[in-house]
C-alpha cells in the first residue's frame, strides 16, 4: 500500500505524471476526470472506457505502488468515502429505500428474457445443481439452495473453496453450476466455474459486471444492478439484486414443473409446521 502520508490518491496521480507511459497517462487522465465512477468499474470496463488494454490499467496501478486494481480502488474509495457520503439521519429512510428499489428495478431491466428462459431449461434438464460464491455471495448461494429445496430440487452448496474445487473436479455434463459474484472478479469463484466447465458441466453466472473475468466462464450470463464500492462489501442493495435473480430462476423453474413443485412445497412446509407456535 502506498505511504499513508499521501492523503490523496489523486494528488499522487498528478505527481507521477512524468513517470507514466503514454498509455498509462491515458488511464491517469480518465481516473482524474471520473474519480467517483472508478470505484464501481471492473478492470475490463475501465480499460475499455480509457481505450487501453487491461494490462495497462494494472501497470498504472502498480506504478503508483498498489498491488493491483482492486487495491487501487480500495484506496480511492477510502479517500472519497467521507466527502461523497450524502446520507444522514434526516434522509436515511428515503436514501436506503431508494437504493434498494433502484437495485430491483435495475436488475429487472438488465435481465435478458431469452437468457432467463435458457437458464430455466438448463436447470430443469440437469441432474444436479450446484450453487457457489464466497463472502456475501456465498450467503446468496445458501439462500438459493433453501429456495430450490422447497420445490423439490436438491442442490450442492459449500462456502469452503477447497470443497468447491473438489466438487467441480468430479462434475460432468449432467451438472449445472450457478456462480454468484458481485464484482465479477472473485478469483475462487472464477476458478470453480472454469474447472466445472473443463469437466463438462454447464454454467450460469450471476454478476453485476457484463465485462468482467467471470463472464468468460459462463454459458449463460444474468446481470444484476445494485452498485457496490470497495468499502461497501456486503452491500444490501447488491445482495437484494442477487436475490431477485434467485427468485426469478426458482419461480421460472416452478412454473416449468408446476405439479411436482407444488407437491414438494406442501411436503417441505408440512415437515416444519410443528416448529412454529
Amino acid at each position: 500500500m502506498p505511504d499513508s502520508q499521501l492523503n490523496s490518491v489523486l494528488v499522487k496521480i498528478h505527481g507521477y505524471a512524468h513517470a507514466f507511459t503514454k498509455k498509462e497517462q491515458i488511464v491517469a487522465n480518465y481516473v482524474l476526470e471520473n474519480p467517483d465512477d472508478i470505484v464501481y468499474l471492473s478492470v475490463i470496463e475501465l480499460a475499455e472506457l480509457a481505450k487501453v488494454g487491461e494490462t495497462t490499467v494494472i501497470r498504472f496501478c502498480r506504478e503508483l505502488g498498489y498491488k493491483g486494481y482492486q487495491e487501487f480502488k480500495l484506496a480511492l474509495a477510502k479517500e472519497s468515502s467521507s466527502s461523497n457520503s450524502n446520507v444522514d439521519e434526516s434522509n436515511l429512510i428515503g436514501k436506503i429505500g431508494s437504493s434498494h428499489i433502484k437495485a430491483i428495478e435495475g436488475t429487472l431491466s438488465l435481465i435478458d428474457p431469452a437468457s432467463l428462459e435458457d437458464a430455466f431449461d438448463m436447470i430443469v434438464q440437469s441432474k444436479r445443481i450446484h450453487f457457489c460464491g464466497v463472502g456475501t455471495s456465498g450467503i446468496t448461494a445458501m439462500d438459493a439452495k433453501s429456495k430450490f429445496l422447497r420445490i423439490g430440487i436438491r442442490s450442492e452448496v459449500t462456502t469452503d473453496t477447497h470443497f468447491q474445487l473438489m466438487n467441480s473436479s468430479v462434475m460432468n455434463e449432467d451438472d449445472v453450476v450457478i456462480g454468484f459474484s458481485i464484482s465479477g472478479s472473485t478469483v475462487d469463484t472464477i476458478r470453480v466455474l472454469e474447472l466445472a466447465k473443463e469437466n463438462g458441466a454447464k454454467t450460469i453466472v450471476v454478476t453485476q459486471f457484463a465485462k468482467s473475468p467471470i463472464t468468460r466462464t459462463g454459458d449463460i450470463i444474468l446481470l444484476t444492478a445494485g452498485r457496490e464500492a470497495p468499502l461497501e462489501g456486503g452491500s444490501l442493495a447488491a445482495k437484494i439484486a442477487q436475490l431477485v435473480v434467485v427468485d426469478l430462476l426458482c419461480t421460472g423453474v416452478t412454473l416449468r414443473r408446476k405439479d411436482e413443485s407444488l407437491h414438494y412445497q406442501r411436503k417441505t412446509a408440512e415437515s416444519v409446521v410443528d416448529k412454529i407456535y
